[in-house]
């Protein structure tokens, strides 16, 4: 027997079935179940209610709990840090829903899409993962020993075991086994700027206009729900009017235009009078053939397209609106948005949009008066935390529809699919913009579940403007990396609420090694939460556990927090994108990689070094690929930066001020004022390059020189820069220079050169 490798020993006696998961060498556990299979039955008396629990440690024939903080570094919370707190019980609901992220208190609430993974780090190093496959309502305990426990009320389940042992290799057989993530285009890597509350078409050009007059380097414009005809998909409103020459406009520029759709189609709308026509399938009720109706931001009632539709009727529908839109306005990428899904006030009595001049006072769908035949699926016996929140009377149809609701033209119920939502919108979409475009796909979705990596990127939801999301954007981004979906980011600046321009200036320094890049912001009138009014943004945008990308996008109630609202934030702004742009090729590499093999693309700094435990919590501090280390400033008026400097490497300064400067291990003070760009690090392990990625040796970074636009800048020379050893031998790969044509099936099919080489420098010669 391999001592290397875990195994698994079962027992089945009685009622109960149980195994372990372990390694024969160490004796150390990994997983344990026992399952009384009487309560394994399709009744909702307990409806196939399991529970699994994670044990830490084996001896010989009992079972004991490792004392170590480090024997289980779960990733897991979007709100905790990248290890969990097990000296206190704590349960962690999944169900995709319609919440924004709160960083102000500890939440354990749901957010926008559902990821049942986890990874462990032992104490010497040793990292695995677990995926729990399940689609229905679940959660998840965390508590003392440490241990965690896993329960879900139906549904089929499926656990795979990832053995690693390094971190890295862990997050690659993951992405192996759900599919590696998609490859963006190399545009879709530079600045982008979104905001929902444009009152027109002019509006939305005089920002984006002060922008370039500042001199910021920006990509991509974003259009919100604003541009549509009374928020009604496939339309356009009349101020407006122009939108597509303006596309076209934007393209003489190089740069780029997405817009937003949601899946809630207006029943009053041309595009669902269409979709009768053509026999598309929409979330129905169980019997009759109705469809099931509820309310987003249209006018009226809103029918959900069931992207499940084995007859593809309904994606050909999405495919053929998105296609006619198109010659309306020739957008570049597609942002989905309020896909978990999500519906305003159901099942409540005076929902919120009541009181909303923008709003009409139509019904709510109402989930809570069917017979006890259907209501099982709405008020299980045990409805999982996700649900307790909402207090005695709610129902697991809060803030979406109901659960016996039909999928799959009848042939699935929606108690069972709901999380999969997103994903097979996303897959649809991916497919439809592909055909469209034909170029390779730049697909945003809110909710996502394993395998959205390899159809879309991600944004972290509706943010607030504050210290503690900023903080949490970062842990967010290198979670969603472990997801498998690196083309991720936060709300740059913060959804809700209005910034202080120290706030903004540093998460635009931060948010600018993020791989997707948005500032976004928002202006409406107010939002509920949790039973509490806070006066600023909109109800429903964004997700659970663990999981990330960078915008700015701001809400319609808050004064404007794009750049070129303050001089300063202008300043840093360009400053930050320009230092990305001239690392740009890099990061389109490490997204080349990951497409090609797994892996992250921006990762954990444990994830380089296990062994140092002074990494195990560092937050602050993370890494593009294996070669840049990134120090972000997360603290009101800091002027200095606490960096961790691992012993295992050396490490050379990249910004222009000290360019070159050699830094030693250990934890130090490093000078970090607002006024000059956050520490980025070189290291001296491995050869880094803007466009080949090399596997032994020094360092060696190829810079280019930064421009207005991502196509202006890969046109620049390349500068060599080295982080050294005495002698250094080095072997790579030349990626494909294609930046925007379609992936194909088999990117191994793609030409390629492997190349090596040896050379000497000394140790005074940086550059």
């Amino acid at each position: 027997m391999n001592d290397q490798l875990p195994y698994l020993t079962f027992c089945s006696c009685d009622y109960f079935f149980s195994f372990f998961l372990l390694f024969f060498k160490k004796q150390t556990c990994f997983l344990f179940s026992q399952v009384d299979l009487s309560l394994l039955t399709n009744t909702f008396k307990l409806r196939r209610n399991f529970q699994l629990i994670k044990c830490m440690a084996l001896e010989r024939t009992h079972t004991t709990h490792s004392n170590s903080k480090n024997a289980s570094n779960l990733i897991f919370s979007k709100y905790e840090l990248y290890s969990h707190d097990f000296s206190k019980y704590k349960t962690w609901s999944m169900l995709a829903r319609d919440e924004p992220p709160n960083s102000a208190w500890e939440d354990t609430k749901n957010l926008y899409g559902v990821h049942p993974f986890y990874m462990v780090l032992e104490a010497d190093g040793k990292a695995h993962g677990v995926l729990i496959l399940n689609s229905n309502p679940q959660e998840v305990t965390t508590g003392p020993g440490p241990h965690i426990i896993y329960r879900t009320i139906g549904g089929i389940l499926d656990i795979y075991f990832f053995p690693g042992p390094k971190p890295e290799e862990v997050i690659q057989q993951y992405h192996k086994f759900i599919g590696r993530p998609f490859l963006p285009a190399y545009w879709a890597l530079g600045y982008q700027l979104s905001r929902y509350g444009y009152k027109n078409l002019t509006d939305l050009k005089s920002v984006i206009e002060e922008n370039l007059k500042a001199e910021i380097p920006l990509e991509v414009v974003y259009a919100d729900i604003d541009y549509m005809e009374r928020y009604m998909d496939f339309t356009l409103g009349a101020v407006w009017t122009g939108f597509g020459e303006y596309a076209q406009e934007l393209h003489k520029k190089d740069m780029k235009l997405i817009l937003i759709f949601d899946p809630a189609i207006d029943v009053t709308s041309p595009a669902f009078e269409r979709a009768l026509k053509q026999n598309v399938s929409f979330i129905e009720y169980p019997r009759d053939d109705l469809i099931m109706l509820g309310v987003v931001w249209p006018d009226h009632h809103a029918a959900f397209p069931d992207f499940f539709d084995p007859q593809n009727s309904t994606k050909n529908w999405w495919i053929s609106e998105l296609q006619h839109y198109y010659s309306t306005v020739p957008y570049d990428g597609i942002w989905i948005d309020m896909n978990e899904p999500a519906a305003f006030g159901t099942n409540e009595d005076h929902p919120w949009y009541f009181d909303n001049p923008d709003h009409p006072d139509i019904k709510p769908l109402r989930c809570d008066s069917f017979e006890e035949v259907d209501s099982v699926y709405d008020n299980a016996p045990y409805l999982t935390s996700s649900i307790y929140r909402f207090g005695s009377s709610g129902l697991l149809s809060q803030k979406t529809l109901c659960m016996l609701g039909r999928t799959h033209r009848g042939q699935q119920i929606f108690y069972d699919t709901k999380n999969l939502y997103g994903l097979y919108e996303s897959m649809t979409t991916y497919e439809a913009a592909e055909k469209i475009l034909k170029k390779r796909p730049v697909v945003i979705s809110r909710s996502t579940f394993p395998s959205s990596g390899r159809y879309a990127g991600h944004w972290l939801g509706d943010n607030t403007a504050s210290w503690n999301d900023l903080i949490t954007s970062i842990i967010g981004a290198l979670e969603f990396n472990i997801f498998g979906i690196p083309y991720v980011g936060s709300d740059v600046c913060g959804f809700n609420n209005a910034p202080s321009a120290e706030l903004c200036l540093r998460w635009q320094q931060a948010a600018a090694f993020h791989p997707f890049f948005r500032d976004m912001e928002s202006l409406l009138t107010s939002i509920q939460t949790d039973n509490l009014y806070f006066d600023f943004s909109v109800l429903g945008r964004h997700f659970f556990m663990s999981w990330i990308f960078s915008s700015n996008h701001n809400n319609n109630a808050s004064p404007r927090q794009d750049p070129a609202v303050w001089q300063e934030v202008a300043r840093a702004t360009k400053e930050a994108n320009l230092f990305r742009y001239r690392y740009l090729s890099y990061l389109y590499s490490l997204h080349y990689e990951a497409s090609l093999n797994g892996g992250t693309v921006v990762r954990p700094m444990f994830f380089e070094f296990p062994s140092e435990h002074e990494t195990h919590e560092l937050w602050h501090q993370f890494m593009w690929g294996n070669s840049m280390m990134i120090v972000a400033v997360v603290t009101d008026g800091a002027e200095e930066a606490d960096v961790y400097f691992p012993r295992s490497s050396s490490w050379y300064s990249l910004r222009d001020t000290e360019h070159g400067v050699q830094e030693g291990p250990g934890r130090k003070s490093i000078h970090a004022t607002s006024n000059e760009m956050i520490p980025v690090y070189l290291r001296d392990f491995r050869f880094l390059s803007l466009q080949f990625y090399l596997d032994l040796g020094g360092t060696i970074i190829l810079e280019q020189n930064p421009q207005m636009t991502t196509k202006a800048t890969r046109e620049q020379n390349l500068t060599i820069v080295v982080a050294p050893e005495k002698q250094v031998q080095d072997q790579g790969t030349l990626e494909p220079h294609s930046t925007e044509t379609p992936t194909p099936t088999d990117q191994t099919s793609q030409p390629y050169s492997i190349w090596s080489t040896i050379f000497a420098i000394s140790y005074d010669t940086y550059s």
